[in-house]
């Protein structure tokens, strides 16, 4: 058989938005020392069998917070919304949508969703309550 794929098709130094949410949800939990942790939910258009939202090859990417110890208590903090090519995207929190050409501009937008003042509010709320020693 000939090979007739170019030698590079493999090697990509690209960062697409779920690797890059992964790496944050890990961040977080280092940080919070795991009071608080968070996980992406992905999920396609093409990949639901009763109907989607999303067009066929688009993709979407909800950013999690967990508070494990809060009988898992769970909050969708923001969404990513992209085609196959992952930019540009589409970035939804707090009621506001907004645009996002490429990996820096995405990384931007999260350094603003993660200083945004509703997100410290959440977090320091949960580490709050988690910290609280129980009565008895």
């Amino acid at each position: 058989m000939k090979d007739l794929w170019p030698d590079d098709i493999a090697t990509t130094r690209m960062r697409v938005p779920v690797s890059i949410l992964r790496e944050q949800a890990s961040a977080l939990k280092n940080k919070t020392k795991g009071l608080v942790t968070a996980e992406v939910l992905s999920r396609s258009g093409s990949s639901s069998v009763y109907g989607s939202d999303l067009d066929d090859g688009e993709l979407e990417h909800h950013f999690v917070i967990c508070a494990p110890t809060l009988d898992g208590y769970r909050y969708d903090l923001f969404s990513v919304r992209h085609d196959d090519l992952s930019y540009p995207a589409t970035g939804h929190f707090n009621a506001v949508t907004e645009e996002i050409p490429d990996e820096a501009h995405f990384e931007s937008w999260l350094r603003g969703v993660f200083r945004h003042e509703r997100t410290k509010r959440i977090i320091h709320s949960l580490i709050a309550q988690v910290s609280e020693p129980i009565a008895s």
